[in-house]
C-alpha cells in the first residue's frame, strides 16, 4: 500500500491570527453607532444624554464578542496614516472607546474594515461579522422596554369596557358587562403586547396635527401601598403610521405589523367567544375530550403518552379516537385543534343563564367536554341542531361569517374529522389499513379523512 504525506508550510504571518481587541471592555466605555452615542459607567447608562437603566447581559454580551474578534495576520494594515481613514469609511459613524483605546469600524464595497488607533492599524474582517456586530451587539446597550410596570395588572379598562382579573393567572372578566363571557385570552394578549413594546428613540417623535387617536387604554396595577396605580396608553395615527403614548414616557412610532395586530385584537373585544380555555402551565389543559349526543356518548379523542420531542416521530400520534366499537388513530394535532376551535366560537345573542339552569338533553342534543385527569371537567359546551350552543354559563347563536377552524353540529357528529390521516406501520393491522380521501357534501367541501 503506498502512503502519500502532504507537507504544507506557512510563513510566520499565515500562522499567526492576531485579536483585534486584546485587551478586555471595561467601564467607562463609549459606543457610537446605531443605538446612538452611549456612554457607560459603574453608575450609569446614557443614551444620546438620557439617562437609562442598563441591560447587563446586552454589555456582558458586548464584551464577549469583542474578545472572540481576530483575523489571520495577513489581513492586517500596518502603519495607518488617519488620513487615509475615508478612504475605508471610517468616519466615526460606528466607534469604541474604553481603557485609553480607540476603535472604528466600517464597511466599504463589500468589505469590513476596523481601525485601531494607538497600533495605527486596520483589520480586514468579513462584512457579515461587521453586519452582525452592529446589529446584534454594538447596538442598544439599556432596558428598551417601553412600559414598565409598577406591580400585577388588575383592572383593563378600553372602549366602554371594564375588566376586572379573577385569578393570578390571569382570567379577565368585563365587570360593567356581566352578561358577556370571559375575555381571558384577548386580556392577557393585550397585555403581552403592550409590555413587548419598545423604546426605539430616547427623544422620541413629534405627533403630527393631524395624528387621530384611535385608541386609549387606562391600566390598573398593583402596588406595594396597596393602592392602585393606572398606567395610561393611547394609540394615534397620521398619514399611515401609528404612534403609542405611555405615561410619561416619549411619544413612539409603532411597526405597521404591530399596529394591524392591535387593530385586530382592538375589534376582538367588541366580539363574544362562548368559550375561553387558558394554556395550562404544563402545556395543553385537557387530556381528553368526549362527545355524547342525547346522554350517550358516541366517541372520544384521549392522549395516551406525552409528545416528548426526543420520541417525536413524524406521522405518529399519541392520541387515539375511541368509540364503542373500537378504537384508532387519532390526528397528531387532536388536542390543540380542538382547544382553538373552541376558543374560536364567535357568538351573537349572547344570554347569561341562571345558576340552576341544566340543559334540556334531548335526543338530537350533542354534549362536549374537556377532562384533565380522571374526573377534572375543564370545559363543557352543548350543541343544538339550529345553530344554538350554550356553555355552564351562556346561551348563544353560532355565528356563521366566523373565519378559521370552525366546530359546528355536524362536525362534532362524525369521529371521522379527528381521524389521523397518516397510515403508521406500528403492527401488522396498522400496516394492512389503508386510509382514503374524499370530500363529504356534510362538510361544505372542505377535506376530509376517512378510513
Amino acid at each position: 500500500m503506498l502512503g502519500l504525506v502532504y507537507f504544507v508550510f506557512f510563513t510566520e504571518d499565515q500562522e499567526r491570527h492576531v485579536f483585534i481587541f486584546p485587551e478586555a471592555l471595561s467601564v467607562p466605555f463609549e459606543l457610537r453607532g446605531d443605538g446612538g452615542v452611549q456612554v457607560v459607567s459603574n453608575q450609569s447608562l446614557l443614551v444620546d444624554k438620557v439617562k437609562r437603566p442598563a441591560n447587563k447581559n446586552r454589555i456582558g454580551n458586548l464584551g464577549k464578542f469583542l474578545k472572540r474578534m481576530r483575523v489571520p495576520g495577513t489581513q492586517v494594515i500596518e502603519d495607518v496614516d488617519p488620513a487615509v481613514l475615508p478612504d475605508y469609511g471610517l468616519d466615526g459613524s460606528y466607534e469604541l472607546t474604553y481603557a485609553d483605546q480607540r476603535y472604528r469600524w466600517s464597511i466599504k464595497n463589500g468589505t469590513g474594515y476596523i481601525w485601531h488607533e494607538q497600533e495605527a492599524v486596520i483589520y480586514i474582517i468579513a462584512e457579515k461579522i461587521i453586519r452582525e456586530f452592529n446589529k446584534t451587539y454594538a447596538n442598544r446597550l439599556d432596558e428598551n422596554k417601553l412600559m414598565e410596570l409598577p406591580g400585577l395588572v388588575l383592572g383593563i379598562e378600553l372602549d366602554g369596557l371594564v375588566l376586572e382579573r379573577v385569578s393570578e393567572i390571569g382570567g379577565w372578566l368585563a365587570s360593567n358587562q356581566v352578561f358577556r363571557p370571559a375575555f381571558t385570552s384577548r386580556g392577557t394578549e393585550l397585555i403581552r403586547v403592550l409590555k413587548g413594546l419598545t423604546l426605539d428613540s430616547v427623544h422620541g417623535f413629534a405627533l403630527p396635527d393631524q395624528a387621530k387617536l384611535e385608541w386609549e387604554i387606562a391600566l390598573q396595577c398593583a402596588t406595594n401601598s396597596g393602592k392602585p396605580e393606572q398606567v395610561d396608553v393611547q394609540f394615534f395615527s397620521a398619514d399611515g403610521q401609528a404612534y403609542v403614548k405611555i405615561a410619561d414616557q416619549p411619544l413612539q412610532k409603532v411597526h405597521a405589523y404591530l399596529w394591524k395586530n392591535l387593530k385586530i385584537l382592538k375589534e376582538s373585544f367588541t366580539q363574544d367567544y362562548l368559550l375561553d380555555i387558558p394554556m395550562g402551565l404544563d402545556g395543553l389543559p385537557f387530556d381528553r375530550f368526549v362527545v355524547r349526543k342525547g346522554g350517550k356518548e358516541l366517541y372520544r379523542v384521549q392522549r395516551y403518552g406525552t409528545e416528548d420531542q426526543e420520541y417525536d416521530i413524524p406521522g405518529y400520534s399519541y392520541w387515539q379516537l375511541i368509540w364503542p366499537g373500537g378504537r384508532e388513530a387519532a390526528a397528531a394535532n387532536s388536542g390543540m385543534h380542538m382547544l382553538n376551535m373552541l376558543n374560536n366560537l364567535l357568538v351573537n345573542g349572547v344570554r347569561l343563564l341562571p345558576d340552576s339552569a341544566a340543559p334540556a338533553l334531548r335526543e338530537d342534543v350533542i354534549e362536549l367536554s374537556c377532562y384533565d385527569g380522571e374526573q377534572d371537567q375543564v370545559s363543557v359546551s352543548y350543541w343544538y341542531p339550529d345553530g344554538l350552543v350554550r356553555s355552564a354559563f351562556h346561551r348563544a347563536k353560532l355565528d356563521e361569517k366566523r373565519d378559521g377552524p370552525k366546530l359546528s353540529y355536524q362536525r362534532l357528529s362524525e369521529p371521522e374529522y379527528f381521524l389521523n390521516p397518516y397510515i403508521i406501520p406500528t403492527d401488522v393491522q396498522r400496516i394492512e389499513k389503508v386510509q382514503r380521501i374524499q370530500y363529504s357534501p356534510a362538510f361544505n367541501g372542505e377535506l376530509l379523512h376517512k378510513v
